[in-house]
């Protein structure tokens, strides 16, 4: 079987998707399984073909881990709400997420209630989560344990 790689976002990453595919399979046949931390260190050797991939400067990359780290605690922070009828809690992401051109700058976030209230990102929001949607059907298109789900998703397709 010839497998074609290629990276689901095109531009931010310099290395080929062909050659990350082999020196990430290089590792995972010397190591038994494959593990970022092996990965890091197999790319720290300066002529590897991974290397160019990381921040080596530690103060740029504690920065940018900072970065990743603020992004995460945005990410996992939920409002719970209890409707009257309901036995469960009702939990959504505190922040919607909005992936704005460089002049307002770049990625932001805003509150779910204000997003909500607002007709236009409301539809952002709604159409973002329905490129979340096709995403999961897309990686599990697969799995026939899925097609009451992907059926449900087809009925309620906007």
């Amino acid at each position: 079987m010839d497998i074609k790689y290629q990276w689901k976002k095109a531009g931010r990453i310099k290395v080929k998707p062909e050659v990350a595919a082999r020196e990430l399979e290089k590792i995972r046949k010397k190591r038994g399984v494959l593990k970022p931390e092996d990965v890091v260190s197999e790319a720290r050797k300066i002529n590897h073909p991974l290397h160019e991939y990381f921040i080596w400067d530690n103060s740029e990359a504690a920065k940018q881990y900072r970065i990743w780290q603020a992004r995460h605690l945005i990410a996992v922070l939920v409002v719970v709400r209890r409707d009257d009828d309901s036995e469960e809690p009702l939990s959504v992401r505190a922040y919607a997420h909005f992936n704005d051109d460089e002049e307002s700058g770049g990625s932001q976030y805003v509150h779910i209630v204000q997003g909500m209230s607002d007709v236009g990102m409301r539809e952002r929001i709604l159409a973002d989560a329905l490129k979340e949607l096709a995403a999961f059907r897309r990686k599990y298109a697969d799995l026939k344990e899925f097609a009451a789900i992907f059926a449900a998703m087809d009925a309620i397709a906007v």
